[in-house]
């Protein structure tokens, strides 16, 4: 997988353009945030540049690795999840999260399968001034992270309607927040909300 990168090399999430140069403007004024990023990768790179409080959720497939191997990924990568019920990842997740990875422990990347990928119960209320919904379970992910986002902030939610179409259900949960959308050029929509 090849990450998206700006002309300065820098990582750029796989976002519609008008909604990256929203992030572009927004993230330089407000360092720091706290950051969750449902599906590793540009996004989880790009922001990091501006706040060390990125914890990124993703869901391991396919390829069958053993526990040793898997133990060694998770402690290489300060992964929170279980061996015993993560036992498959993909070989190019593997380079890419090695990609990320950083001595520092900048990145806290949590594997999780089925309910667990989107159950936010271990997360205070109001906690995150960010949220990517950009991997598996969107609609899920989506509407269980809603009371974990402070006043304040926004959540984000990308490939509309290619990979999740925005429903009534989703739409009222959020009917009374501000909303942007950026369409159109031959990218995804992306689109985002403001919490009241």
């Amino acid at each position: 997988q090849t990450l998206a990168k700006d002309k300065y090399g820098q990582m750029v999430p796989w976002f519609h353009p008008d909604a990256t140069w929203w992030l572009l403007d927004y993230l330089p004024n407000h360092k720091g945030l706290n950051v969750l990023d449902f599906g590793c990768g540009g996004t989880t790179m790009f922001t990091s540049d501006y706040t060390d409080n990125v914890i990124t959720i993703d869901h391991p497939t396919t390829e069958i690795f053993d526990d040793t191997s898997f133990k060694g990924i998770c402690e290489c990568l300060h992964y929170c999840a279980s061996p015993a019920r993560c036992g498959q990842i993909r070989t190019d997740k593997i380079k890419l999260w090695m990609s990320i990875a950083r001595p520092n422990n900048k990145h806290d990347i949590r594997l999780k399968v089925g309910k667990d990928y989107y159950d936010m119960s271990e997360f205070n209320d109001g906690h995150f001034d960010l949220i990517y919904v950009d991997g598996e379970y969107r609609k899920e992910s989506f509407m269980n992270s809603l009371s974990k986002l402070k006043s304040g902030g926004y959540i984000f939610i990308d490939n509309v309607p290619d990979q999740i179409q925005f429903d009534e259900e989703m739409i009222n949960e959020v009917k009374d927040w501000a909303g942007y959308e950026a369409s159109g050029g031959g990218h995804p929509s992306t689109i985002w909300f403001e919490k009241p």
